[in-house]
């Protein structure tokens, strides 16, 4: 079958667009998006993926306006129609490769709406591969790139029309290979134990003419199984890129919770500068598990899994008391582990904002974090499970 796509002469296998090089059912294109008002008055994540070995393509988008978290999930069919990338209300569209993007929430049965583009003046930055293997099986082989940017257009909650100008956003888009894909894992023998803690923190920012990424990873001991950072500027500012070779954490979690407060991060750049990165939350979190990450669709299945030609579904949580999440209406209890979570940012005591993520599982001593009861760790098992 051919796309538009295979008009390019960027062919890398004896293929069209349309298909897969692997047959692995988990094979996926998706970018997540985010642009939050400095105010403090409300936050969007958005997240569209491709699924072409399950025909599916997706979206979901979290609307955070006070204590109110507003969700809309919707699925359909991927071919015939490969592109645009519209599914049912939710529409994403490249006006400008790596520059320019046109993000929009049409009007519907839920209580929100938005038409923005999001722009970013800063190179993205190229993730290195993250290669993980289960029992012999290649689980994950993922390929990603995060950017720093910010958002104009309008924003309408309950009614309310708000302005969106120069709100601060990040995305990422990712692909290849991941386990919650497609609705079930191979079972290739015992999973691994939920005890044995580790961290992930994960951090895009940006400070009027510098941005930055950082994403390490931690056993429960705080050694660093992963650490990958760069700072970059404008194009034209002459400065180059200063990549992350040394790193130091200090996180304040909210008592009795995983949900961080603030974080404090040191780090040492390959030329030699030192730099302090101080955040702080700005606001609610997303709650992902609205967009469709943790198996967060109504039937539970999760993210690439067939629901018919066209499906559409809504529904909003109370996170006034987070991490206590609950749906409204029903009352059910949300669980849900990843939190989306616009910071404040100071550089050196330079102000800006940023996206920081802090996951961090099973026991943690010097933060004192115990090992995961009984709720998470079925929480933990569905995420991996698929």
């Amino acid at each position: 079958m051919l796309t538009t796509l295979d008009e390019s002469l960027l062919h890398q296998a004896a293929a069209t667009f349309a298909a897969a090089v692997t047959s692995d059912h988990r094979f996926y294109d998706r970018c997540f998006l985010s642009f939050a008002d400095p105010e403090r008055r409300a936050v969007v994540g958005v997240t569209i993926g491709v699924y072409k070995n399950m025909n599916v393509t997706d979206a979901g988008v979290a609307v955070v306006g006070g204590t109110v978290q507003h969700n809309v999930r919707a699925s359909r069919a991927l071919r015939p129609l490969h592109t645009p990338h519209i599914v049912g209300p939710i529409h994403y569209e490249v006006l400008e490769p790596m520059r320019r993007l046109r993000l929009q929430l049409a009007p519907g049965p839920y209580p929100t709406a938005f038409d923005v583009q999001w722009h970013s003046r800063i190179d993205p930055f190229l993730e290195g591969e993250t290669v993980q293997y289960v029992n012999g099986r290649l689980a994950t082989h993922v390929q990603r790139y995060d950017q720093a940017g910010e958002a104009d257009g309008w924003l309408e909650i309950e009614g309310n029309r708000v302005s969106v100008r120069s709100w601060y956003g990040v995305r990422d888009h990712s692909w290849g290979v991941r386990r919650d894909v497609g609705g079930f894992e191979p079972m290739t023998g015992a999973t691994a134990s939920t005890d044995a803690g580790y961290l992930i923190i994960w951090l895009v920012f940006r400070i009027d003419d510098c941005a930055g990424y950082l994403q390490v990873w931690q056993d429960g001991d705080g050694r660093s199984t992963k650490m990958e950072g760069m700072l970059r500027w404008t194009a034209g500012s002459g400065r180059e890129d200063a990549r992350v070779v040394a790193f130091e954490d200090d996180v304040e979690f909210q008592p009795g919770t995983r949900n961080y407060m603030r974080a404090r991060f040191k780090l040492r750049t390959h030329e030699g500068s030192e730099w302090v990165i101080e955040a702080e939350r700005l606001g609610a979190p997303i709650v992902m598990r609205g967009t469709g990450y943790e198996r967060g669709f109504d039937d539970g299945k999760g993210l690439g899994v067939f629901r018919g030609e066209q499906h559409l579904e809504f529904d909003s949580y109370d996170v006034a008391a987070d991490p206590q999440v609950h749906k409204l209406g029903s009352g059910e209890a949300v669980h849900s582990l990843q939190r989306e979570q616009i910071v404040t940012v100071r550089l050196n005591g330079k102000a800006g904002h940023g996206d920081l993520t802090i996951l961090p599982f099973g026991a943690i001593p010097r933060y004192g974090l115990r090992a995961l009861d009984a709720k998470e760790r079925q929480i933990v098992k569905l995420n991996e499970s698929g």
